[in-house]
């Protein structure tokens, strides 16, 4: 059975991009619940500030892993220790997004920053300590009989979200688009049945239509669409198929909660190289995250540059 979990990172901010995850994971039929804090407790928690003596790596929404003062250390460690599954973890920032990125690729021209792209990895957690969690996972999913089949991204720059958002005046359908993108990639990893686990997108709680125009099928079943969760049966499929979008899900389901780590963490090593960029040319330019507030400070002070750098406006400052 294959199990599918996708979430995004960085919806709301008005610079740096916005990251949709999608991470899948084949898990033996006989597990009745595709849930790795239950099937790999050993190794993971769901807890974000595991007590101490507990080496176990914390699966749980990024928001609260990246927080307090070790913040993008414990992102980095439990995103790293996963993303080194598959051949190893990549040495460099570009070798992640060429990684990550290779079947869902993003469109060029890119933004100068992307040129900085040679940042090595893991940028601040401890690389032995990375890979001795990425042998523990192995080993506890050899013994569960769980297997990791993919891990890809859509990283959209802020002069592609612009453009999107500019063509269908609906910020809302950018995130749905880029989710569905990678849902359909999944659909196509085998034949077998395949549920996914989606992040429920603001309040909305009936999917049918958009998933009927998205996927381009004349029917599907409704299995449920409440307060909770919104649960589809995807008829169209010669194997069963399941989509559901869940209120919180990060705390409803360990791979959502993973797919909201990765996309959290390409997304800080995104603004990591956009603060570079900028801090390289501006003297005593403070970092930012990229929200309103202090995205907006952030902008005022870089937008006399843009002119002599050649940069415009909207490949830095997203519209919505």
């Amino acid at each position: 059975m294959l199990c599918t979990g996708i979430d995004e990172a960085g919806y709301g901010p008005v610079l740096g991009p916005l990251v949709v995850a999608a991470v899948t994971f084949d898990i033996p039929d006989r597990c009745q619940k595709p849930c790795l804090w239950s099937l790999l407790d050993r190794v993971i928690t769901p807890h974000s500030r595991p007590p101490r003596g507990d080496a176990r790596l914390p699966v749980c929404d990024s928001k609260k892993l990246h927080s307090g003062p070790r913040r993008f250390v414990q992102l980095e460690r439990t995103a790293a220790a996963f993303l080194g599954l598959d051949g190893g973890f990549p040495g460099t920032f570009e070798e992640l997004l060429r990684r990550l990125t290779d079947a869902i690729p993003t469109h060029p021209p890119l933004p100068p920053w992307y040129g900085r792209l040679n940042l090595r990895l893991p940028a601040e957690a401890d690389s032995a300590e990375v890979r001795t969690h990425t042998a523990a996972l192995a080993a506890a999913m050899r013994a569960c009989g769980i297997r990791l089949v993919s891990i890809r991204v859509v990283l959209l720059t802020a002069p592609e979200f612009n453009h999107m958002v500019t063509a269908t005046k609906n910020k809302s359908a950018v995130l749905f688009w880029a989710t569905m993108r990678l849902a359909v990639a999944a659909m196509s990893l085998g034949a077998e049945p395949h549920t996914l686990l989606i992040d429920r997108q603001g309040g909305r709680k009936a999917y049918a239509s958009v998933l009927l125009r998205s996927l381009d099928i004349d029917t599907l079943h409704v299995l449920s669409e409440d307060d909770e969760a919104s649960r589809y049966t995807l008829t169209h499929l010669p194997h069963l198929t399941e989509i559901g979008f869940y209120k919180s899900g990060e705390r409803q389901h360990s791979l959502i909660a993973l797919a909201s780590i990765v996309a959290k963490y390409v997304r800080e090593l995104s603004m990591r190289t956009f603060n570079g960029y900028w801090r390289s040319r501006i003297e005593g330019l403070a970092a930012t995250a990229g929200y309103y507030s202090d995205g907006m400070r952030f902008f005022s002070q870089i937008e006399p540059h843009l002119r002599p750098l050649g940069i415009k406006r909207d490949s830095v400052l997203r519209i919505r």
